[in-house]
């Protein structure tokens, strides 16, 4: 019996049946995209030691501002320089440098166990007596150290004969003597530095010099 009730019915149900419609396309249009989003695997996210570990670099080893060879080099590291791990990212290896007093991220695998260095990594350096910006090579093997004193608790690695050194300037150590400061922010004996000599400067001819007149030979 086709009553009210039942064509009131009929338009309810009409009226209802494009909003079905609409939600069944939308979660059509919105399921591929959250099973791709479920698909992909999650970034490693920063896993924090208890206690931050001391370590030395193995090689030499850049600091990276993100853990991936796309982050930004701050700078390379000597070997045997130390870190601080503070905690890991996947293979990387989060760590404070005293030196810089700033944190990074380093290969994981370039890192060994070390111990804490000594007092002299936080000690401010005297000021430099002057600014230089040279390149030279050690003439006999030569510790380099966190800071310009002979102490040789101050040193932390070597440089062997025939390394080149960048100097960024010169500085009067505790003993007394001549310190060079390398772009690294440590400190060579000035005494185990050459620097290359300056190319001689090319023997220029000088023109022949002719006179008008007659010459006279004396015996």
């Amino acid at each position: 019996m086709f009553g009210p009730d039942y064509v009131r019915s009929r338009r309810a149900r009409g009226a209802r049946l494009p909003v079905l419609v609409a939600l069944v396309l939308l979660l059509a249009a919105v399921t591929p995209v959250l099973a791709q989003s479920d698909a992909d695997p999650a970034a490693p996210t920063l896993q924090p030691l208890d206690s931050p570990l001391w370590a030395v670099a193995l090689q030499p080893t850049a600091l990276r501002s993100q853990p991936g060879d796309e982050g930004e080099q701050f700078a390379t590291l000597r070997p045997s320089s130390p870190l601080q791990i503070l905690g890991y990212v996947g293979d990387w290896a989060y760590v404070y440098n005293p030196r810089s007093r700033g944190t990074a991220y380093v290969r994981s695998e370039q890192l060994g166990p070390g111990d804490p260095p000594s007092a002299y990594v936080d000690k401010e350096p005297p000021a430099l007596d002057e600014e230089l910006d040279r390149t030279g090579h050690i003439d006999q093997a030569t510790p380099v150290s966190f800071y310009p004193t002979d102490d040789p608790a101050a040193a932390y690695t070597e440089l062997s004969a025939g390394a080149s050194v960048h100097i960024t300037g010169s500085a009067t150590g505790d003993d007394g003597q001549a310190w060079y400061q390398t772009d690294n922010g440590d400190f060579v004996p000035a005494s185990a530095v050459e620097f290359p000599s300056a190319p001689a400067a090319p023997m220029v001819a000088m023109p022949q010099r002719t006179f008008a007149g007659h010459w006279v030979d004396s015996i």
